[in-house]
């Protein structure tokens, strides 16, 4: 038997709709999270599935 807890975001951000200055510091945050290795699967609220960084539908 296999269980995960997770989150499912209620408010999806579209990538297009942040200016490249703050897509630049949500990279860095997430390059930095994912350096760390007490984090795992760190994951944004991507509105759109077809992000490098969203999660596999269920």
């Amino acid at each position: 038997m296999d269980s995960k807890l997770g989150y499912k975001p209620r408010n999806l951000i579209a990538p297009d709709s942040l200016s490249a200055e703050h897509l630049e510091e949500v990279e860095a945050l997430l390059a930095a999270l994912d350096a760390n290795e007490d984090v795992q699967n760190p994951l944004p609220a991507w509105a759109a599935e077809t992000t490098p960084f969203a999660p596999a539908a269920n």
